[in-house]
């Protein structure tokens, strides 16, 4: 961080997992858990990383597979405040996703002073207040950015608010700002599966309705029984109205939707909340900094892409823990890479700039009486000028530094 002078104002922190096989029962890392990897049937370990607004790896740490994200906030800010480049920035604000953002979590940030941005599962009076936003009020606010898969955006693609909102955890409480915000493809999603939740309910009462007055469908208990199971588990049970009436074996099967509760369904569609004890950001700065989330899960993505390591055979826990601190050295490497080509105005990926160098091969000759002798094939034009761009030495001096 000192090399590169590179701020600690912002870390963004995410968690990924890695799946191991095998027939070890002894290993106190390698448990079941949620797999990220959608291995659900392997053991695993997690891997917490925090990451810079550069997005380099400041700092990792190896957490048991069957580690809650929920759990891992706490814990990841009191280790990252005990690095020595940490003390050197005044104020660090964390970034993280809507599983990490508990009250416990955000009422220990505000007793601790820790700044933070996260999105928060709407409950209870969080719901309350997110509902009581005039719809009218949010489309006053449009908000600047923008997805970014699109290309030409002529419409908003969100809104927001602000409101306040204290946080209880117990007895201790804490006040926070709360971005409502509207996004206009969330508001789709959520109609496209209340709809949906609202037709295969339907097809469960059609499908009841053709067997009614036979059988077992004669006894009012029964069918009755059977629409009850319909109905459980199903989002929009409440938006409909069935009714079932008449005597057993002549029994009469009716359903509507709900007007009103319809109405009221669609309230919190497309809405969620930003928390955040940042009073000094406007609406578009939290958007922005929590769309920048994704540059943890991104560096997870080239973790288990470019730079996947072969599969090995580890029998100790204390190699699994050595694999994953090569894995995240070789993450560094990686991302440095990328950011010196940054700063040389090369706007190239990682993965390229190692394939670039992929057939370049140092040699050690090493002869009978112990003499020994390097060798360095001829580099090609586009790796002699990268070097040069990136402001690395030559094969040769590194060789000899190291």
């Amino acid at each position: 961080m000192a090399r590169y002078r590179l701020p600690l104002d912002w870390l963004y922190y995410d968690i990924t997992s890695t799946y191991f096989e095998g027939l070890d029962t002894d290993s106190e890392l390698v448990k079941y858990g949620y797999s990220r990897d959608h291995r659900p049937d392997t053991k695993q370990l997690n891997l917490g990383l925090d990451v810079t607004a550069h997005g380099l790896p400041l700092a990792f740490r190896v957490l048991v597979g069957n580690t809650a994200n929920r759990t891992t906030p706490r814990q990841n800010c009191e280790a990252v405040r005990t690095l020595p480049t940490a003390t050197q920035c005044t104020e660090t604000t964390f970034v993280h996703d809507r599983a990490m953002g508990t009250p416990e979590t955000l009422v220990w940030y505000g007793q601790h002073d820790q700044k933070f941005i996260t999105p928060m599962t709407a409950e209870g009076d969080l719901q309350t207040l997110l509902d009581s936003v005039p719809t009218d009020e949010l489309m006053r606010h449009p908000l600047a950015d923008h997805p970014a898969r699109a290309t030409t955006p002529t419409e908003p693609a969100y809104y927001g608010v602000w409101r306040e909102h204290t946080l209880t955890h117990y007895v201790q409480s804490v006040n926070t700002r709360v971005l409502v915000v509207y996004s206009v493809t969330k508001a789709r999603l959520d109609a496209q599966k209340r709809d949906a939740a609202v037709q295969q309910l339907q097809k469960r009462l059609e499908k009841i309705q053709t067997h009614l007055n036979q059988r077992k469908y004669k006894r009012h208990d029964y069918t009755l029984e059977q629409i009850h199971l319909a109905q459980r588990g199903n989002p929009a049970r409440h938006l409909l109205d069935i009714e079932l009436t008449g005597e057993e074996g002549a029994l009469s099967l009716k359903w509507q939707v709900n007007a009103a509760q319809l109405a009221q369904a669609k309230l919190p569609e497309g809405r969620y909340p930003l928390m955040t004890n940042r009073w000094d950001l406007d609406a578009d700065q939290v958007m922005s900094r929590m769309k920048e989330q994704d540059v943890a899960e991104k560096r997870f993505a080239i973790v288990k892409g470019p730079l996947q390591v072969h599969p090995l055979w580890l029998h100790k826990d204390e190699r699994l823990v050595s694999l994953g601190v090569v894995a995240m050295i070789a993450l560094l490497v990686y991302c440095l890479l990328e950011h010196l080509a940054r700063q040389a105005q090369r706007q190239v990926m990682g993965r390229i700039l190692l394939e670039l160098f992929a057939n370049y091969t140092v040699v050690l000759v090493s002869f009978a009486d112990a003499s020994q002798v390097w060798t360095y094939p001829e580099q090609a034009p586009a790796q002699s000028q990268l070097l040069k761009d990136l402001g690395l030495p030559s094969p040769q001096q590194t060789l000899v530094l190291s």
